[in-house]
């Protein structure tokens, strides 16, 4: 086996190991919260049919997502539908900084 090989199969263990955690920690994230989640889709689902609409909010890479999401939902997702009423908390950058400086970002949400 040559060290290029050896380096490969070594490099696809470790990719397999973090494939198989990542399939553990789902599975034991849908034992535990699948109930938590079909509850929060029935909350959200409801605000839509109710005429309300969502806000959505994270931090850091979170904070991308929910701008995502929001995106989606205004959108068309897949499929063709009307616009959903979503909007992320996240996406004024400024109205965040300028909050977090004067006030404190503990603060913002």
């Amino acid at each position: 086996m040559t060290r290029d090989s050896s380096s490969r199969e070594a490099a696809a263990i470790r990719v397999r190991a973090i494939f198989e955690e990542s399939a553990r920690v789902k599975r034991a994230f849908a034992a535990e919260a699948a109930d938590a989640v079909a509850r929060a889709a029935e909350i959200v689902a409801g605000s839509f049919r109710d005429g309300g609409r969502v806000l959505l909010f994270g931090n850091g890479g979170s904070a991308s997502d929910a701008q995502h999401i929001a995106a989606e939902w205004c959108g068309r997702l897949s499929r063709e539908r009307g616009p959903l009423p979503a909007l992320a908390l996240t996406a004024n950058t400024s109205d965040l900084t300028a909050l977090g400086n004067d006030y404190g970002f503990d603060t913002i949400f």
